[in-house]
């Protein structure tokens, strides 16, 4: 399968995708190694002035003072070109991510739970950040940094040059060895971390149900129980990282040592000058050594979250882009499907609703009444058989002919954070000003407006909270019928209306010009349709038709 990711490394195309700013990065890191090799020569010169009583050294002091003022505005670009660089293509990543949730079946990304899908479009997204922004940024950077530096004391005593060259494959040795440690404990962080949030987020969801039946202190030592792991596995990944830190630390340290070392086996000594040049330069370079160090830490971050993100892009996407859509042109308000197989529920599934047809879905629980309606409404695919809905395969009309002719409202149908307005209008469809007042009117929404501060421009808040189940359901009886849909469908409604939605809802079967496919229990909404298809749920292939009850 083509992903945009490739194992072990960055997403596909981002050396393609990032040039200009690589090229950058790199130009940067070339410029900063001349500026050290200035700097060199400067403080030498400047040593060997102060030695002399020379006035000639202040002139380096301006110089180095310049250069000093340069290394401050390389850093800033440095940092503002790789964080603009990674969050450009972080923002193409999730937009890509997003894409691929759209386009799967609603089974596949309802069957991941919240603290997994968070995860991945917030965590494991920020974790491929770090890694391009604070890990190949710096390896571009200071990697060039060091390597021509390694070239300046190779050119100034080629046997310090070596020794200095070992002592830094060795730290990086010693980096990549506490790095497969390190790996190993992010891993353990991830999955307590994960497993917490998705039992914070479930608990608190569930919070009515928790205290009604005396469970509060049960439920919070469950989680301080999981909160426990954590904090070991934490401690553990505390502990290598400090490790890993504390070696970036202390390497200019040890390289000085090494300075000191070399310069007391008295083969090839250096001058106190060259020193005195040699350990600034080191204590300069300090920063960039424990940078560098840090990108083991981001890159097994970002190999871990890789992994995972590539889990999400591989869910098979049922709904194709928008070149291979079609529109709906004729049959409006048809519902043909022949022969369904999915899974374990339909088996030779056949049946036919024409233009105008009110139909009633019934069945026991579990029977597929609501798979039935994922299927026309192409949420779900199905494994074999044809399906056609306003002439079209549901997973293949575009999305503007999809939402204009078919209007659905069920228990899945929830309000977004936005306004009221907003939420009533969101299928985005055509419609005249007399007929959202209509509606607005036949919904009873002004009812509701009228008690609202702000009317119709009241904000709606996360899951519609400030709104009762009735409420929320007659607005999203109004967003599905606003336009005049086709077909209009409805998931077992009798289980979140109040009274008054269950009115609307036996005018709309009584009145509504188009198609209206309706899963029920409720007889007397049962009755007011001219059809039904009875779900066997012993044998799903059994669909009778029925004339008006």
């Amino acid at each position: 399968m083509n992903t945009p990711y490739t194992p072990f490394s960055p997403p596909a195309h981002f050396w393609k995708k990032s040039g200009w700013s690589l090229f950058q990065l790199v130009m940067n890191g070339l410029i900063k190694s001349a500026l050290v090799i200035a700097s060199y020569f400067l403080i030498k010169s400047a040593s060997a002035g102060i030695r002399s009583d020379s006035l000639v050294y202040s002139e380096s002091v301006w110089i180095l003072s310049l250069v000093a003022f340069s290394f401050i505005i390389l850093r800033v670009h440095e940092r503002y070109t790789s964080e603009k660089m990674s969050q450009k293509y972080i923002n193409r990543v999730r937009s890509v991510l997003l894409k691929r949730l759209m386009r799967a079946s609603v089974r596949s990304v309802q069957n991941m739970s919240v603290g997994a899908m968070s995860s991945r479009l917030g965590g494991d997204l920020t974790a491929v950040k770090k890694w391009l922004s604070l890990g190949i940024a710096r390896l571009i950077s200071h990697g060039l940094l060091l390597s021509i530096i390694s070239l300046l004391m190779i050119n100034i005593n080629w046997y310090l040059g070596l020794v200095m060259l070992f002592s830094m494959a060795l730290l990086v040795a010693v980096s990549m060895i506490i790095g497969k440690q390190l790996k190993t404990s992010i891993k353990s962080v991830r999955k307590n971390r994960i497993k917490i949030h998705s039992m914070l987020v479930e608990r608190l969801s569930s919070i009515v149900t928790i205290r009604a039946m005396g469970q509060e202190l049960s439920e919070i030592k469950k989680i301080n129980k999981n909160a426990d792991k954590l904090k070991q596995s934490v401690s553990e990944n505390g502990f290598w990282l400090g490790l890993l830190r504390g070696l970036g630390d202390a390497s200019s340290l040890i390289l000085i040592c090494m300075v000191f070392a070399f310069q007391a086996t008295g083969g090839h000594p250096l001058n106190v000058d060259e020193m005195m040049a040699l350990i600034s330069i080191i204590l300069f370079i300090n920063s960039p050594i424990r940078e560098l160090a840090r990108v083991h830490e981001y890159y097994q971050g970002a190999e871990i979250s890789l992994k995972k993100l590539k889990e999400v892009f591989s869910i098979p996407r049922i709904v194709r882009g928008s070149s291979k859509t079609r529109e709906v042109k004729e049959n409006f308000g048809e519902v043909i499907l022949r022969n369904i197989k999915f899974e374990k529920v339909f088996k030779g599934l056949s049946l036919r609703a024409k233009a105008g047809d009110h139909v009633a879905i019934t069945g026991k629980n579990g029977s597929g009444k609501s798979t039935l309606l994922h299927l026309i409404t192409g949420l779900v695919k199905q494994q074999s058989g044809t399906i056609k809905v306003n002439g079209v395969n549901p997973r293949l009309t575009n999305t503007r002919g999809k939402s204009a002719h078919i209007g659905f409202c069920g228990a899945d149908t929830n309000l977004i954070k936005s306004t009221l307005s907003k939420n009533l209008t969101y299928r985005g469809v055509d419609y005249s000003k007399d007929e959202f007042n209509s509606l607005l009117e036949f919904c009873q929404i002004d009812e509701i407006s009228s008690q609202l501060p702000k009317g119709l421009n009241t904000l709606v808040k996360e899951g519609g909270r400030n709104f009762s189940s009735g409420e929320k359901c007659r607005i999203s009886l109004f967003r599905a019928m606003l336009g005049r849909p086709e077909i209009l469908i409805l998931d077992e409604p009798e289980n979140y209306l109040d009274s008054m939605g269950f009115e609307i809802v036996k005018k709309i079967l009584r009145d509504y010009q188009g198609t209206v496919l309706i899963a029920t229990h409720n007889k007397e909404l049962i009755s007011l349709c001219n059809r039904k298809w009875q779900l066997d749920k012993e044998r799903k292939s059994n669909i009778k038709m029925m004339k008006r009850l």
